[in-house]
């Protein structure tokens, strides 16, 4: 009988030791979560911090840039793309002021001219070139009853029904069917749209990129065009004045603009790391005591390593 009892009491103690054991472990992973869940939130702070940080940098060159942009316009007659750099207080920055009448508007743009833009920025064939096209002109086109198919497509593929309307952001790309995040970021160096619908593009305003597409991807023009239009500005600052030659690029594109918009790229470094902040500006009035007002600003983004522009970007000089 006491053996009997002993050995219940050894049964029961290694039962009590396996408990004990258990409990152990699973609080040793209750607090390595806590601990790891501690870290995240501490990396995550860390990470907006920094992004903070890095965006007022960015905004803080934003406006020297303007400044320095604005002046320099005074003097011009014309809007052409513009280039500033800096490297002060250890930050090395770099922006690009791009005029929106040099970019090719999406709500504007015809077939010809989708077509075109897809096919040389996207390396598209003609017939993919041609669907996109028309996929996006359906998507903006007035609503009527024609339209019940594309309903029915969209809903069939899980998508947003089409506005029928004018696209709000380059964004709205990813909504149209055949488009993909891919593409947009192809497409977004060279197109916008406009807060009203906007004209065609002014090769003068222009940067390379969309030179390129304006020419069906002649860069050989493009490289003539781009001396032509730094020679007209060298000679219009000492009174002189070359007629520019645009006979290469396509009439399904140009067109005089009014915009007063510009698109602003602002590169910067800051602990080998690269950043990119786009503001989209109004340089025509006054906004919280400043000469112009932003219109949209983007989400500070890395920018890919050995990312390079495309062509020689033969721009203003960079003005004190």
């Amino acid at each position: 009988m006491a053996r009997f009892f002993l050995g219940s009491k050894a049964k029961q103690q290694g039962v009590a030791l396996i408990m004990v054991l258990w409990l152990v472990a699973a609080m040793s992973l209750l607090v390595a979560g806590v601990i790891y869940s501690a870290r995240m939130d501490t990396k995550q702070t860390q990470r907006l911090n920094s992004m903070a940080k890095y965006t007022a940098m960015a905004d803080g060159v934003s406006k020297l840039a303007l400044r320095s942009y604005l002046l320099w316009q005074q003097e011009q007659a014309v809007q052409v793309p513009y280039e500033w750099t800096s490297d002060q207080y250890g930050v090395v920055a770099s922006v690009s002021i791009v005029p929106t009448k040099g970019l090719i508007d999406l709500n504007t743009a015809g077939f010809d001219a989708l077509f075109q833009l897809f096919s040389i920025r996207l390396g598209l064939d003609e017939e993919q070139a041609s669907i996109l096209a028309q996929n996006l002109i359906d998507w903006r086109r007035p609503v009527s009853s024609d339209f019940q198919g594309l309903f029915d497509k969209y809903e069939a593929r899980g998508l947003p029904m089409p506005r029928h309307g004018r696209l709000f952001s380059v964004a709205d790309l990813l909504a149209i069917d055949g488009f993909n995040l891919d593409m947009m970021h192809l497409l977004e160096d060279v197109v916008y749209v406009d807060r009203v619908f906007g004209g065609g593009v002014d090769p003068v305003s222009a940067p390379a990129a969309v030179l390129s597409v304006l020419s069906n991807g002649n860069e050989e023009a493009v490289l003539s065009y781009l001396e032509m239009r730094e020679q007209s500005i060298n000679e219009e600052s000492s009174g002189g004045s070359t007629m520019l030659n645009s006979t290469e690029f396509s009439s399904a594109f140009l067109g005089q603009g009014s915009s007063t918009i510009a698109r602003l790229d602002v590169d910067i470094e800051v602990e080998q790391v690269r950043m990119l902040r786009r503001l989209w500006v109004d340089t025509s009035g006054y906004s919280a005591g400043l000469p112009w007002e932003v219109v949209r600003a983007e989400p500070m983004r890395i920018r890919p390593q050995g990312k390079s522009k495309e062509m020689p970007q033969m721009l203003a000089a960079n003005r004190p």
